[in-house]
């Protein structure tokens, strides 16, 4: 029995109804075993007093009759039933009360699984609505997305006219190069058709890859880039100047000279073959007449002696006064030192004192003088190599010199007013520019007495000295 109920109430869903059907068939076999046991109590209860009816001869004889050993055996058979009577009614009792106990348990099992059931039920219920919330929530999101952005091309297109030029992203290949042809295009009819100027049709364009072009905000994009590029070029190539100038005041003083031949005009200076691409050696050969290079030299001097034997008869003798400033410096090939040439070469260079500038120079670099000195040279006397004589010839003669002196001053101090026109005036607290300082200090070696100078190159030397005494004393 107490198997049975232990059966029972493990058995893997078991529901209420079935415990209550069970507990009442159980109760029901109970009473019926009750009832056997009143009734054989009752039997028993009969048997003991049936000895009192009989009479006193009938007792007395069955007790004479009856034996010792009967009654003993009557009595442990009695006591016997007793005993297995209680053993019985203690298990009804022990299963009744182990069938209570689990059947409790089982209730309360029951409870529980019934509360967790629903407490899972209600949190995926709430899980269920929340997750239909978010799902109406983000279609409701996407429904209003898509109109606001539908709303967008719609007014894209409106901007976009027939005919408008647009940049179309992912297609263009330069800014504005398609043109609108037409509207409300594609499935949804919100998008544009357009034609590249290479002819190319694209159908169903988005507008908002379409970015209108508009020429007017170009051309002032453009303007004001070239504004920008254009300030930036001219601090480079005051830069540039500057470095020019200061490089050129303390190697070359500025200038360089030739003396003109009656074909050359001073109206810009040629090479004579441009075109040619002979090395600096084949330039100086006797028989090269024609080269890519203009000759040039330092010394002014040298320039009128050669002048002097380019002239005709009693015609002046004319002077090429070159501004290096003004040359691109990458023209300009100093062999004055000999480098790079061979030895014939590299000793009339250096006696010469030979700068070449490569094709031209131009008009603004050049400066024509013309002198007539008290002496005439012949035209063969350069051939005859009298050329250290006339050279110490020359240098006795002060008219001339005195006439360098002054094209030289009078240069620099025309280059020196140009530049300053483009700086403003130091303060006491500043100074002037590295190359304005030079220059002024070649105009002072040019001049003879303080009056040869201009007030500004005395302004510059006098605020030098002053402020910066131990820079100009370097230069």
């Amino acid at each position: 029995m107490l198997s049975t109920i232990q059966h029972l109430l493990s058995a893997p869903g078991s529901m209420r109804e079935t415990i209550d059907d069970q507990l009442s068939s159980f109760f029901k076999r109970q009473k019926q075993r009750r009832e056997i046991r009143s009734q054989e109590i009752r039997k028993y209860n009969e048997l003991e007093l049936e000895p009192a009816v009989i009479s006193d001869e009938a007792e007395a004889a069955l007790i004479q009759v009856q034996t010792p050993q009967t009654e003993e055996a009557a009595g442990e058979e009695l006591e016997g039933e007793k005993l297995e009577r209680r053993e019985a009614e203690e298990r009804e009792l022990e299963e009744v009360r182990i069938f209570k106990k689990y059947n409790k348990l089982e209730q309360a099992r029951m409870s529980d699984e019934a509360a967790i059931a629903a407490v899972q039920i209600e949190a995926e219920e709430r899980e269920e609505a929340a997750g239909n919330q978010l799902e109406r929530e983000n279609r409701e999101w996407r429904e209003a997305e898509e109109r606001e952005v539908d709303e967008m091309r719609n007014a894209l297109i409106r901007n976009l006219t027939i005919g408008s030029r647009v940049t179309v992203l992912g297609c263009s290949r330069n800014e504005g190069d398609a043109v609108v042809k037409t509207h409300y295009t594609g499935v949804d009819k919100n998008c544009i058709t357009v034609e590249h100027d290479d002819k190319s049709l694209f159908e169903n364009i988005d507008p908002m890859n379409a970015k209108l072009f508009d020429r007017a905000k170009q051309e002032d994009a453009v303007s004001i880039k070239y504004a920008d590029v254009l300030s930036k070029r001219r601090k480079w190539n005051q830069c540039e100047r500057e470095h020019i100038l200061a490089s050129h005041a303390m190697n070359y003083g500025m200038f360089l000279w030739r003396g003109l031949r009656d074909d050359e005009t001073g109206k810009g200076l040629f090479a004579k073959d441009p075109a040619a691409a002979m090395n600096k050696n084949e330039v100086f050969d006797n028989d090269a007449e024609h080269s890519q290079y203009i000759h040039l030299t330092k010394r002014p001097d040298i320039a009128i002696s050669y002048s002097a034997a380019f002239s005709c008869g009693s015609a002046p003798w004319r002077i090429a006064q070159i501004d290096l400033s003004t040359l691109d410096v990458e023209s300009i090939h100093d062999v004055s030192n000999g480098a790079g040439l061979n030895s014939e070469a590299a000793e009339f260079a250096k006696s010469h004192e030979i700068v070449l500038v490569h094709e031209h120079i131009p008009l603004r670099a050049v400066t024509v003088h013309t002198i007539k000195p008290d002496f005439s040279v012949p035209k063969h006397i350069i051939v005859e190599d009298p050329f250290a004589r006339y050279m110490e010839k020359l240098k006795g003669d002060e008219k001339i010199w005195s006439n360098i002196r002054r094209w030289r001053r009078e240069k620099l101090e025309s280059i020196l007013k140009t530049e300053c026109a483009s700086y403003p005036t130091p303060n006491n607290a500043s100074q002037y520019s590295t190359h304005l300082l030079l220059m002024a200090r070649l105009v002072s070696e040019s001049a003879i007495t303080n009056n040869d100078m201009s007030t500004m190159s005395k302004k510059i030397l006098c605020h030098g000295a002053l402020f910066n005494h131990d820079r100009v004393m370097i230069y």
